[in-house]
């Protein structure tokens, strides 16, 4: 400031302080270095030969501080950002789910993970979370960011004494007279079972809807046959059950979609480049 106003009077009213006060504090940083920073002996003062280099390296250190705050407030934002992710329950049963924890457990990054049923896929979309791992293609996020991730098929699930467990392979047709456990009504996995059974030619005898586990409970006690993806079942114990692949093949895939107001976030983009290089997603194109 005095080397800008060139007297000690001025640069003391631009800081607000007396100029005893800068003229002491001058002098005490010149008894400090041992050295005589200006010329006093005209109206205006001037660096000397020392105060010149002491001033040039001076502003080189407060640069130097300046990038060195800047950079500690992006780590500290880095490490302060949260991620809000909303998935569907059969998450954790996917390789997906895993990698996503691992990545937040080893990076400066806090996840906010919610479950969601498909019904409350509305009410998601106003929380406006940063990603939403659902099951298929939604027209509500044609404006979003898509990546594919697992890739799973329908099978069957008998308990081992019931008639179809003696078979390799069914198909849809076979299932006729069958009674159904599904998925809730609204879930995609539901729709693709009633869609594929009309495809065959009937209607289905739907016994009840329920949660994975219930339907596996009433496959055991013979209640009828359950329709689940593949991929969903790892995680049970399927003792005295028989699971049997389908004739045609449907499958379905987990889609991970990004929301566009937050693909800024440093640690999002961080999550998304780790999950590809994992191999865990694919972009989907025209995304």
């Amino acid at each position: 400031m005095i080397v800008e106003q060139k007297t000690f009077s001025e640069a003391a009213f631009l800081l607000h302080i007396s100029q005893s006060s800068l003229s002491k504090q001058v002098m005490k940083l010149e008894q400090e270095l041992d050295t005589v920073l200006f010329n006093r002996s005209r109206r205006q003062v001037s660096l000397t030969k020392e105060g010149q280099q002491v001033y040039e390296d001076a502003l080189r250190l407060l640069a130097e501080y300046d990038t060195l705050c800047a950079n500690l407030k992006h780590l500290k934002k880095q490490a302060c950002e949260k991620l809000r992710i909303a998935m569907l329950p059969v998450f954790s049963q996917y390789s997906l789910g895993h990698s996503i924890q691992g990545f937040l457990k080893h990076h400066n990054v806090q996840g906010n993970i919610q479950e969601i049923e498909e019904r409350d896929l509305p009410a998601a979309l106003q929380e406006q979370f940063d990603l939403y791992i659902l099951r298929g293609e939604y027209e509500a996020f044609k404006e979003y960011s898509a990546y594919r991730s697992s890739e799973d098929e329908l099978v069957c699930v008998v308990a081992k004494q019931h008639p179809l467990a003696r078979k390799r392979q069914l198909a849809f047709s076979q299932l006729q007279n069958e009674k159904l456990l599904l998925f809730p009504s609204y879930t995609v996995v539901a729709k693709l079972c009633v869609r594929a059974c009309e495809d065959a030619g009937f209607h289905p005898k739907i016994e009840r809807h329920g949660r994975l586990e219930t339907l596996l409970g009433a496959a055991r006690e013979q209640e009828g046959v359950v329709l689940a993806m593949k991929g969903s079942l790892a995680q049970y114990q399927l003792s005295k059950l028989c699971i049997i692949p389908l004739q045609d093949t449907l499958k379905s895939c987990l889609y991970v979609y990004v929301n566009p107001s937050s693909i800024k976030k440093a640690g999002l983009r961080e999550l998304l480049d780790y999950l590809q290089n994992a191999g865990e997603i694919k972009p989907v194109e025209g995304s």
